[in-house]
């Protein structure tokens, strides 16, 4: 004796929706994953740049670079983006 196995269309149609929903989710997350990759690495070679101001409200920035491994010092904004520009554009 031999079964056939009759589809119903409601059975089916809602298990397409659950599995595009499960790729959708998949994908998401793939793309996700990806962007915080990319961020991660991009960013582990931008210098980072920290001001901080004494008690005479004076300001001050240090900048480390992650590509040479060296921190600078510097005492006004203009030189700190005077040492970006020649870090990046010359």
């Amino acid at each position: 004796m031999s079964y056939v196995r009759h589809s119903d269309p409601l059975e089916n149609s809602l298990y397409s929706a659950q599995s595009e929903s499960r790729m959708f989710k998949v994908w998401t997350w793939i793309g996700q994953a990806s962007r915080f990759l990319v961020n991660q690495l991009v960013r582990r070679n931008e210098p980072k740049i920290h001001q901080t101001i004494n008690r005479q409200g004076t300001a001050s920035w240090k900048v480390y670079d992650p590509i040479t491994e060296q921190t600078s010092y510097f005492d006004s904004e203009q030189n700190v983006r005077q040492w970006i520009e020649n870090r990046y554009y010359s």
